[in-house]
């Protein structure tokens, strides 16, 4: 899809081989090419394959980015920490929402910004 050719994102550590390294997860990178329902992403100039749904482009909308790092309140009222591992835009609330990864164990519930907190570093 030619639309991503040029933009900036992230890559879904959910949706690629797990064995790309975290700290090349957490910042973005631009895509250069569409093969298809494939990207190529430059990744500290090596080129690799990605799926077309593990490509996430960067949105000044986004009040968290993916791997960030948040606190958030379990089921149970209970302070929890996670990851953000995916984000999603829920079209008739109009407005994005995120999954988390706890130990290892990504969450079923959509978390909303509201939900959410920002870890001051």
């Amino acid at each position: 899809m030619e639309y991503f050719v040029g933009k900036i994102g992230w890559i879904n550590r959910t949706k690629v081989d797990r064995t790309l390294p975290l700290e090349t997860l957490e910042k973005p990178h631009q895509c250069i090419r569409s093969l298809g329902d494939k990207l190529m992403i430059d990744v500290d100039g090596d080129e690799i394959e990605v799926p077309l749904n593990a490509f996430y482009t960067v949105s000044s909308e986004l009040k968290f980015k993916p791997y960030e790092k948040v606190k958030y309140l379990s089921s149970k009222g209970k302070l929890g920490y996670g990851v953000i591992v995916e984000i999603h835009f829920h079209i008739n609330k109009n407005e994005y929402f995120y999954f988390l990864e706890v130990n290892g164990v990504m969450k079923t519930r959509r978390y909303f910004e509201e939900d959410l907190q920002k870890i001051e570093e």
